[in-house]
């Protein structure tokens, strides 16, 4: 029993990003890598050109946060305007979360001091909205949490697939 609590612990603790041997120190903020640039939390995979996947990946809980916006905006402009691609599935890397809240944890003007979208709107609602007019079909595949963004991100696809 001990051996899987044992067990159990470091693997959460490898999916936070956290070495076991360094728990009690201090790191950078979850978003970022050490050398200060911005950590990818959206990969792109072409599996074949008319096919592609997305990939959420901010552990431990997929938080989407400023960070996020300039990631997910270059995914759907590509989406938008490469004349192959038929299909997007979006999946999460995450054990149990899909994509969870905003991150408010950065300073609000992060959020609030983004030029609005092609659309007329705030950054993120633009994604969406753009997403949703996009012309392919985009299906989530959620197999876990998906609230806030979450949500917004799976209304505005055309496809949802829970497991």
């Amino acid at each position: 029993m001990k051996t899987h609590i044992l067990a159990a612990t470091l693997v959460a603790a490898a999916l936070a990003g956290i070495n076991p041997a360094h728990a009690g120190e201090q790191t950078g903020a979850p978003a970022t890598k050490t050398d200060g640039a911005p950590r990818q939390e959206i990969l792109l995979e072409r599996v074949t050109p008319e096919y592609w996947r997305v990939t959420l990946d901010n552990p431990p809980f997929n938080i989407f946060g400023p960070e996020t916006i300039p990631q997910l905006n270059s995914v759907i402009t590509q989406v938008e305007t490469d004349p192959k691609v038929k299909v997007v599935v979006f999946q999460s890397s995450v054990p149990g979360f899909f994509l969870t809240h905003y991150d408010f944890v950065p300073p609000l003007s992060a959020t609030t001091d983004m030029p609005t979208g092609v659309t007329g709107l705030p950054a993120l609602p633009d994604m969406l909205v753009r997403l949703s007019r996009a012309p392919v079909v985009s299906i989530v595949s959620i197999r876990g949490r998906a609230t806030g963004v979450g949500s917004e991100l799976s209304l505005a696809t055309s496809q949802l697939s829970c497991r």
